[in-house]
């Protein structure tokens, strides 16, 4: 038996093959303002490209994870761990801002629920923002709407 084999979902248009989806794949982005951090994520988060935004996640959670409390004054003058802003303030909000979320399958909802975790271990209060309608709704229909935050406004 060959370990080695690897299962690829067909896209070629035949019956059963997933749509291709992917010309763009996933682009990531973080700003820092004030106490908030963004993380804007655009394109396709699925199977794919789910570990990708997973590892993004995980490294801004290991930045700022060096501090107990997430209004802690930072000892060497800040710029660093998450803090953009110069005055010392530990990031105390996360915004995943998913507008632009084209497709999202269960492993993207993995990598959200996921971040909520990582969130609220490191005292950081997670928001969607700007949730597309399609989104907002696979997240009612699997029982995870009400695990998040929504900003700037109500979802949908």
């Amino acid at each position: 038996m060959d370990d080695n084999v690897s299962f690829s979902p067909r896209t070629d248009g035949a019956p059963g093959a997933l749509p291709d989806a992917r010309p763009d794949g996933l682009r990531l982005s973080t700003w820092y303002s004030g106490d908030t951090c963004t993380l804007t994520v655009i394109g396709v988060l699925d199977y794919a490209s789910g570990p990708q935004m997973h590892d993004c996640l995980d490294g801004l959670f290991a930045r700022l994870g060096h501090r107990d409390h997430p209004h802690e004054r930072s000892g060497d003058g800040g710029g660093e761990r998450g803090d953009r802003s110069g005055d010392g303030l530990f990031p105390s909000r996360l915004v995943l801002e998913v507008g632009g979320v084209s497709f999202i399958d269960a492993v993207g909802l993995g990598v959200l629920v996921a971040a909520r975790s990582q969130a609220d271990r490191h005292h950081v209060r997670l928001f969607l923002g700007h949730v597309p309608a399609r989104m907002h709704r696979l997240l009612v229909l699997t029982g995870l709407d009400h695990r998040f935050l929504y900003e700037p406004c109500a979802p949908g």
